[in-house]
């Protein structure tokens, strides 16, 4: 599983992020890889004692909190941080069953599935764990309820690139003005699980990335 931790420094209100993976769960602990600090892509090196607070999101799409410190080192089957691991109770619940929308511009494939289409790329205007809105070039047309299956090419702060297959179900068709191409909103009809929390994932991440940087 993945999580982010955040590292906040007491002299200067500094404020750094890592990215990291669970190995091991025990009973109040957490075996995680050496955090990978997301600004310069090093690895960092803590002393026991150093208080993060840490981001994931759960099996059902909640996004949790909590603050930790670290309790040491060990040798797994590679190298491991140990960190405190809370009472579920003392977690803070971010997000539940509602999926955040965030704009961002994400390549897309569209197909038909029922309708015969010309198959076309284009980008998301905003994207959630629940669907999307696209944008539709002028040579297409999409009408609503129409089922389409539509491939996203989702970016992780990992590095990680997923590919991502939905049937999704046009719910609009709109322009914002005479100038612009038509967005067409989607909703996920057929997705899996795990591809579903990626995209999740990767919207939590875009939000975070837009705090640090003071817009939201």
């Amino acid at each position: 599983m993945p999580i982010t931790l955040e590292l906040k420094h007491a002299d200067d209100d500094h404020l750094e992020t890592y990215r990291s993976k669970v190995v091991e769960e025990d009973e109040g602990v957490l075996y995680i890889d050496y955090p990978i600090n997301e600004q310069s892509g090093r690895t960092g090196f803590f002393l026991e004692g150093t208080q993060f607070k840490v981001t994931f999101v759960g099996t059902d799409g909640s996004v949790y909190v909590f603050h930790t410190d670290v309790r040491g080192r060990k040798k797994l089957t590679i190298p491991v941080l140990t960190l405190h691991f809370p009472e579920k109770e003392e977690m803070l619940r971010i997000q539940r069953r509602k999926y955040v929308r965030v704009e961002t511009s994400v390549d897309t494939s569209v197909h038909g599935v029922n309708e015969k289409i010309t198959p076309f790329t284009t980008v998301t205007a905003d994207i959630s764990g629940g669907g999307a809105a696209i944008i539709s070039p002028y040579a297409h047309t999409i009408e609503q309820n129409q089922l389409l299956e539509v491939w996203f090419v989702i970016p992780l702060s990992s590095g990680d690139m997923h590919y991502i297959c939905t049937s999704s179900r046009v719910i609009r068709v709109w322009k914002e003005n005479k100038n612009h191409n038509e967005k067409v909103s989607l909703e996920f009809e057929a997705i899996d699980e795990n591809d579903r929390q990626t995209i999740i994932r990767y919207c939590f991440e875009k939000q975070l990335s837009l705090r640090k940087r003071g817009i939201r």
